[in-house]
């Protein structure tokens, strides 16, 4: 469910390699889609084909959202879902203490996905994992670590200072297909949540190098300090309508957001890649 996203990008190629006939449920036209493989059909068509002529959907692997699930409960039950892999955030702790309102707003649509997905599950018998990502690249679509890439090619050099104190730990897109798949074809029961991350924790300052590098540039950055950002960002929030980061992600500059691996590799032998822009 859902196709246009990098996690859902490298989904497709690892299961049709597998042999397993693929359905991509996606609202997405089939051309803005990376899933040449795989049959497309809009979700709605769920809801209104007859029993009789539904696909039978035992394992479902969900990279919408994980808010917008509870849309679908009657369609997954009809196409008797027996194994789902959905995907929130570790957004959901690192941004719990966030004075920004549609920060909050995040945070609580992805409570309220994850209870009513293992309310869901235990009440149906489906065996479900919950996976918590920190930032995804990797992709295409992703609006992060990309969006960072094309300015540093288009400008030369990022618009404000990077402290040198924070972490990040970026995790790419395929190592979280690979886990969703490996995970699927194990057969396993019960409800599972685990959080993952990249396998390296990198300064900010370090991370901001590797993307110049990226790009075949050296790292430039202008001498424009945090809070004057975070005061832009706040004047200019109303006026570009969500196309601007929080002020609230600059205040998080300076603080550590890495994510331990060791749940994940005792539980499902997890295995992270180094960042690799």
């Amino acid at each position: 469910m859902g196709g246009r996203n990098d996690v859902a990008e490298y989904l497709v190629p690892r299961l049709s390699g597998l042999a397993r006939t693929v359905l991509v449920l996606s609202r997405a036209g089939e051309r803005k889609l990376f899933c040449r493989s795989a049959a497309v059909l809009h979700p709605e068509y769920l809801d209104k084909v007859p029993d009789d002529d539904l696909p039978l959907l035992e394992d479902v692997i969900c990279t919408i959202p994980i808010w917008h699930l509870s849309k679908y409960e009657k369609a997954l039950l009809r196409c008797g879902v027996r194994r789902l892999v959905a995907f929130s955030s570790t957004s959901i702790t690192t941004k719990s203490d966030s004075m920004d309102q549609k920060e909050k707003d995040v945070v609580r649509r992805l409570q309220e996905g994850e209870r009513w997905l293992e309310s869901f599950a235990r009440s149906n018998d489906v065996a479900c994992l919950i996976v918590r990502p920190t930032i995804i690249y990797g992709g295409h679509f992703n609006r992060s670590i990309r969006l960072v890439q094309n300015m540093i090619r288009t400008l030369g050099v990022f618009p404000f200072h990077i402290p040198e104190n924070g972490t990040r730990q970026p995790i790419h897109a395929d190592d979280l297909a690979q886990m969703a798949v490996g995970w699927i074809n194990s057969k396993v029961t019960g409800v599972e949540m685990v959080s993952v991350a990249g396998r390296d924790v990198l300064s900010n300052r370090s991370l901001m190098e590797l993307l110049f590098r990226s790009v075949g540039r050296k790292l430039r950055m202008l001498p424009v300090r945090a809070r004057h950002v975070r005061m832009f960002l706040q004047c200019g929030s109303w006026m570009f309508r969500g196309l601007l980061p929080s002020p609230a992600a600059i205040d998080r500059l300076a603080v550590d957001l890495g994510q331990s691996n060791d749940e994940a590799i005792e539980k499902f032998d997890f295995a992270a890649r180094s960042f690799t822009p």
